[in-house]
């Protein structure tokens, strides 16, 4: 039994080591500025699956826990819930304060540790208990109209904002300080979902 679950795991932590890899490789290579790729080596590496290569092993790895829980060979403890919430939260307050604005996370470890956070809060979801009468507080928000509806055009919402993002910053669409953040996300938010919203109908 404990070979079988190491050969299922393996896979996830050969995808681990290859991305964590690919970041130091791609980080000793030119550093660039946030968002501006290149002719360099680090554009290359950066955006490809070797480095990138780690973001997909915490999901392989839920994966194969999701399969041990449904088949009744392991129990979660009573307070998971609220342990992966706050290693999460504390994962994210981690890299918020170890990293500036500038910096382009895909080459550093932060960009694995926000893996692991988005996939301690994906397991709030995928652990749910199966069959439960009421679900939990964060289902019901996660099956809220508006998240949901958002959730089946997501890929449509990946493709356009980061477009707009550039075509509203080159065009001086934006608004600066603190009060413009706000401002930039409410004006990017509504056209993104207005052009999500076409192209996942008509494409």
């Amino acid at each position: 039994r404990r070979g079988l679950l190491a050969a299922a795991f393996a896979p996830a932590a050969l995808m681990l080591l290859l991305g964590l890899s690919g970041k130091l490789v791609a980080a000793a290579a030119v550093s660039v500025p946030y968002g501006e790729w290149g002719n360099t080596w680090h554009t290359v590496v950066e955006l490809s699956f070797w480095a990138q290569a780690d973001l997909f092993a915490f999901g392989m790895a839920a994966a194969v826990l999701h399969v041990e829980l449904e088949d009744g060979r392991l129990r979660l403890p009573s307070g998971w819930r609220l342990g992966a919430l706050g290693a999460a939260l504390g994962g994210y307050l981690v890299v918020a304060t170890s990293t500036n604005v500038e910096e382009q996370l895909s080459s550093s470890p932060a960009n694995t540790l926000m893996g692991l956070v988005c996939a301690l809060v994906l397991a709030l979801a995928v652990f749910a208990t199966p069959g439960a009468a009421r679900p939990n507080a964060f289902l019901r928000f996660l099956e809220l109209r508006f998240l949901v509806y958002v959730g089946v055009a997501s890929y449509s919402v990946f493709l356009w904002h980061g477009p707009l993002v550039r075509w509203l910053r080159a065009h001086d669409l934006t608004f600066a300080g603190g009060w413009g953040l706000l401002a930039n996300s409410l004006v990017l938010l509504g056209v993104t979902l207005v052009l999500s919203t076409l192209t996942y109908r008509l494409v």
